[in-house]
């Protein structure tokens, strides 16, 4: 199973047993409901989630899992400029492979081997979550932001040695 780090019951959660993925593969709509965005919000360190849902497809070849699937999101974000709040909408779409963590689909320091899976479920809404943590925007900015450090720092303040031009102004004047 793809598990939290932090081991807590998951709120929000679509577990697949590995062995009822059927030949033709399944397909999954997940969407997260409100009890289940403020925990989320809290593990991506975000002020809020407004919204999140995903389409997965889970095929099975052999010893791996594949799963493909689009995500839809809707965040409040602070600005990294202006520390103003704002909306950021993620869409993004992945493809993962997953394997059985003691099988030999792959070496570990090979990029393109497989995810590794420990026991016999795998965590749709997991993964889900997952992959719109790496989705967001590191730096979040809103647009036209105006930089706090523009708005109450002069220009003459902008380099980080303009303090010390200024100490050095300040005892020279003294001596």
């Amino acid at each position: 199973m793809l598990k939290r780090s932090d081991g807590a019951a998951p709120k929000f959660s679509r577990l697949i047993l590995i062995e009822t993925i059927p030949p033709d593969g399944l397909r999954a709509d997940l969407e997260a409901h409100t009890e289940a965005l403020p925990p989320i919000a809290q593990r991506l360190g975000v002020p809020a989630v407004l919204a999140l849902a995903g389409r997965l497809e889970v095929q099975r070849s052999g010893a791996e899992i594949h799963v493909e699937g689009d995500l839809s999101a809707r965040l409040s974000r602070e600005c990294v400029a202006s520390l103003e709040l704002f909306e950021e909408r993620v869409d993004e779409s992945f493809a993962l492979r997953f394997a059985a963590a003691n099988s030999s689909a792959g070496d570990i320091d090979d990029e393109n081997a497989p995810e590794p899976l420990e026991g016999d479920t795998i965590d749709l809404a997991e993964i889900l979550i997952q992959q719109l943590s790496l989705a967001m925007n590191p730096y979040p900015r809103k647009p036209d932001a105006q930089s706090l450090a523009d708005s109450y720092g002069g220009a003459e303040t902008a380099s980080p040695f303009a303090g010390l031009r200024d100490a050095f102004a300040k005892s020279s004047r003294q001596e």
